[in-house]
């Protein structure tokens, strides 16, 4: 059988067709099935996925729990390391604080040895003032009871030279009678005579006149110098009144000073638990505000945790939501996905039921670890007060171990002080025996060289009588030439020119002699008045002494020099009235040689006048030097006394600002106390107030970010309190500072002007003192010049009268010279003698200054360097303790920077990481598996499409490498 080529052609790829056609049906039966197989993979996967993802979590879970669990662990590690630190730390301040008590109990030793060795040297003193004012007494007892004697003698004298002038006046008279007659008959010749005696008359009235003077002078100077006496005596009264108040004020500044000792003690004890107390509120704050900023950190961290489980539960459900709406696309496209759809959504609102049920379990565990742990602190607070109690019942115990041991000291210390000022007063007793002994061994070699001096006075009496012997003799020879010269008047003439020319001869002898007597007076008055001022001016203790022994010499002399003076008078009114009696028949040219005579004797009297004058003014210049000598003495003492005054006011300020210091510090502490105690109440409020609204929080709080905004709120609210306290406290202790300075100056005010009124009054006392003195100084040299200028008036008179006997006397001036020299060697050898002594003497105090001075600048030096070893270790344990301090604060700032900040655990981060990757790899294949989906998709449309078009144009087929790309069955 035939056939056409056309219908074959076409037969033919009509079988083409149909078999590319069952190819196309077979590859898509096929692909159908793929696909199903995938989709079940697919889901399969997915269940996997979600398994592990639930597994994950689960396991994340567990190890946040653990990690919380090991947080707590290591929390509560690190708060026994704190509180061991803080132990430590408290035990370390115990230690500083008992070195700082130590430390101040020894200043306190120091202070009251030194508060001792003061009072000591206030009571010699005061005990040196009374002895003074006591001797003062004494000697001005004596002086009164001198001057009562010198106005008894001097009484005495005046009626005896009334008598005196009585029986001279008679005399007088008898001789102006005697002259009357004699008058009338020789009228020419005794009318000079007459007139001369007439002026000699008033000459003697004159005397007589100044001698009442005198005398009235002599009452009026004893009535002053009793009401001086008086004065003296209320200013030694008026003195030891004051010294017995400033006794009674040392006591009284005793007594508080020991009181005000004892307050501080107390104060400091209670300011030391009150400081101790504070510390441990604070500690406690500080572990709360710990803990607190622990639980803090724990809710961000779970914060952070619930927000990165929600994020991934956002994400999971919008994958789902993206994964159903392409499920909800094949179900539209097939229907027979539809129930395993609907079987994937059930599943997955299972999956998310169950996601939130571990949501809910979590924030359920998250409220039970915060119960928890408020338990737990509760509990750690009730074990930190029970701490609390129990350190501070030890502390109290320390405390007063501590007082009791350091009274004990301190009474050890005040008995080992009483022994050593014991052995000390003994010591300086001992030195003032030998002092006294040394003085006193220099006061009898004075008394020797004075006695040696009065038998040197005896024989120069005793010259003088001899000379006035031979006056009397000499008076007999000139009555004898007086006959003989009424004899002859040619005999007279010879013999007046051989008196004239013996006379000039005598009185060049005289002259020499003088001059030699009076260099050698001079000059062993200036040697005496040098040795002497020197003696006194060393010996100033026994200046009173010597100033009686002086004045006691010195009335001596005025005595000696009166009744010279008497003698001399008596002798030269018996030697006028003989005289008067010769003369009366002498011619006039005997007259004329007298009144030469006379001239020649008014010479040497007037030199003899300067002689005595120059003599007087060597004495009166020795008195004025022991009167210098005296007032630097006195000025010395004045000086030693301001010394003493200034060291009293500054041991008295030095009390009054440690007074004032203590004080200061007593206030301070006070107020600190007061501001620790309002402190620690406010907080205590405060914390009371906050665990009340902590409770609150926590039974309202049913959401963990509204307890957290509460809660911060809170915070915020106790923050601006704590900021408003700490402002009401600084302008508190503003204030009160500004009162405590106040009270202070107005107290230091008082104390400086009772202290300068009281100086005042104790320098006006000693100047008073120093002005009477000096003034009754000045009176007895002023009287003792009086004296001085009568006796000398006395002596001219005596001497005008006896110039016309100094013939004999020049005879005895070459006895007199031998008697000089002896008398010049012996005031060598005692000027000899008393030099050594005086070398001696100086040796020996110079030795015993530097001596004194050795010692003293050793125990200043010694003194210096305890204090200044005492204050560089003061130094150093405040600076080790602020260095101990810095560095505590540091490694605190450390470990809590290190808390606050502290690294992620290395598993945690492996764990993070490895997680990361693998949600990458399964982001990267969901993005796959999305991508084949929709090529899938897309190739079905076009199959159906071409398989719809059985016969048209070409199907179009998905290329190969599409279909190579399809896993094999």
């Amino acid at each position: 059988m035939c056939h056409k080529p056309g219908e074959g052609n076409a037969h033919y790829m009509m079988c083409k067709k149909i078999a590319q056609l069952t190819k196309v049906i077979y590859e898509l039966n096929t692909q159908n099935e793929d696909n199903e197989m995938r989709v079940g993979d697919m889901r399969s996967r997915h269940e996997f996925d979600m398994r592990e993802l639930r597994e994950d979590t689960e396991r994340r879970v567990e190890e946040m729990r653990k990690a919380f669990r090991a947080a707590e662990e290591e929390r509560l590690v690190a708060v026994e390391a704190m509180q061991r630190e803080y132990q430590e730390k408290v035990v370390a301040a115990k230690d500083a604080a008992e070195a700082a008590q130590a430390y101040r109990a020894e200043m306190e030793e120091v202070l009251a040895k030194r508060c001792a060795v003061k009072d000591d040297e206030v009571a010699g003193l005061v005990r040196e003032y009374n002895d003074r004012y006591k001797t003062m007494l004494a000697e001005q007892l004596g002086a009164r009871e001198e001057l009562e004697a010198r106005v008894a003698e001097l009484t005495a004298r005046l009626e005896a030279a009334q008598k005196e002038i009585m029986q001279s006046s008679g005399q007088l008279e008898n001789a102006a009678r005697d002259h009357a007659r004699e008058l009338e008959k020789l009228n020419e010749k005794h009318c000079e005579v007459s007139a001369k005696m007439e002026a000699e008359l008033g000459h003697l009235r004159e005397k007589c006149r100044v001698a009442e003077a005198r005398v009235q002078q002599l009452e009026l100077e004893c009535a002053t110098l009793d009401a001086r006496l008086g004065n003296e005596g209320n200013a030694l009264s008026d003195c030891r009144q004051a010294a017995e108040g400033l006794q009674r004020e040392t006591e009284e500044l005793r007594s508080q000073l020991a009181e005000s000792m004892e307050r501080c003690m107390n104060l400091e004890s209670s300011l030391k638990e009150n400081a101790m107390e504070v510390s441990r509120i604070r500690s406690t704050l500080e572990d709360t505000e710990n803990r607190r900023s622990l639980l803090e950190t724990e809710r961000s961290t779970l914060k952070h945790d619930l927000q990165i489980a929600i994020e991934r539960i956002k994400e999971l459900e919008e994958r789902l939501g993206g994964s159903e709406a392409r499920l909800r696309e094949s179900e539209l496209r097939l229907s027979d996905a539809e129930q395993t759809k609907q079987v994937e959504a059930d599943r997955h609102v299972q999956f998310v039921e169950a996601l939130q049920e571990q949501c809910a379990e979590l924030q359920r565990r998250i409220r039970e670890l915060d119960c928890r742990h408020q338990d737990e602190l509760a509990q750690m607070r009730a074990e930190h007060e029970v701490a609390i109690r129990d350190i501070e019942s030890m502390s109290k115990r320390s405390n007063e171990s501590l007082h009791d041991q350091l009274q004990r000291l301190k009474e050890d210390m005040m008995k080992k002080h009483e022994v050593d000022m014991l052995h000390a007063r003994d010591a300086h007793r001992e030195e003032i025996a030998k002092l006294n002994e040394a003085h006193e061994r220099v006061i009898s070699s004075l008394r020797e060289e004075l006695h040696k001096t009065g038998v040197s006075d005896e024989k120069l009496r005793a010259a003088e009588r001899h000379l006035k012997e031979r006056v009397a003799e000499l008076e007999e020879a000139l009555r004898v030439s007086a006959h003989e010269l009424q004899e002859s008047h040619a005999a007279l003439k010879d013999s007046t020119s051989k008196r004239e020319e013996e006379a000039l001869r005598y009185a060049k002898r005289i002259q020499e002699l003088e001059a030699c007597a009076e260099q050698h007076r001079q000059a062993v008055m200036e040697e005496a008045a040098a040795k002497v001022a020197a003696v006194e001016a060393r010996l100033g203790e026994l200046r009173r002494q010597q100033e009686s022994n002086h004045a006691t010499s010195v009335q001596e002399w005025l005595d000696k020099v009166e009744v010279q003076k008497k003698l001399h008078a008596y002798q030269i009114k018996l030697l006028m009235f003989n005289d008067e009696q010769h003369l009366q028949y002498s011619t006039h040219k005997q007259m004329l040689v007298l009144d030469q005579l006379r001239m020649l004797c008014h010479e040497s009297v007037c030199r003899l006048e300067m002689s005595i004058r120059q003599e007087i003014h060597a004495e009166r210049d020795a008195s004025q030097r022991t009167l210098d000598n005296l007032n630097g003495f006195l000025r010395q003492r004045e000086d030693d006394v301001r010394q003493l005054e200034a060291k009293l006011e500054r041991v008295q300020s030095s009390l009054r600002d440690q007074c004032a210091k203590l004080t200061e510090e007593l206030n301070i502490q006070r107020s600190i106390t007061e501001k620790r105690t309002v402190e620690c109440e406010g907080m205590r409020a405060s914390y009371n107030v906050a665990l009340e609204e902590q409770k609150k929080m926590r039974e309202e709080c049913a959401l963990l970010q509204q307890a957290v905004g509460t809660y911060e709120k809170r915070i915020v609210e106790l923050q601006d309190a704590l900021s408003s306290l700490n402002r009401a406290m600084e302008q508190e202790t503003a204030s009160i500072k500004q009162k405590h300075k106040d009270e202070k100056e107005e107290l230091l005010r008082c104390e400086k002007e009772n202290a300068k009124n009281m100086m005042e009054e104790l320098r006006a006392t000693l100047t008073m003192e120093r002005d009477s003195v000096q003034q009754r100084a000045d009176e007895v040299i002023a009287m003792l010049r009086q004296r001085l200028n009568s006796t000398k008036e006395d002596l001219r008179a005596a001497q005008i009268r006896v110039d016309s006997l100094t013939d004999d006397v020049r005879r005895r001036t070459e006895d007199i010279a031998r008697e000089q020299k002896n008398l010049s060697e012996a005031k060598a050898r005692f000027a000899r003698d008393l030099e050594a002594l005086e070398e001696e003497h100086e040796e020996k105090a110079r030795l015993m200054q530097r001596e004194n001075d050795a010692i003293v600048n050793e125990l200043a030096t010694k003194h210096k360097m305890f204090v200044d070893d005492l204050l560089q270790q003061q130094h150093d344990e405040r600076v080790a303790n602020t260095n101990i301090v810095k560095e505590l604060q540091n490694a605190l700032d450390d470990l809590r920077h290190r808390y606050d900040y502290r690294e992620s655990r290395s598993e945690d981060v492996e764990m993070i990481n490895r997680l990361m990757k693998e949600m990458r790899q399964k982001e990267q294949e969901l993005k796959k598996v999305y991508s084949d989906l929709k090529f899938y998709k897309l190739e079905l449309v076009n199959r159906e499409e071409n398989y719809n078009k059985v016969f048209g144009r070409r199907p179009l087929v998905a290329s190969n490498e599409a279909v190579s790309k399809v896993p094999p069955r």
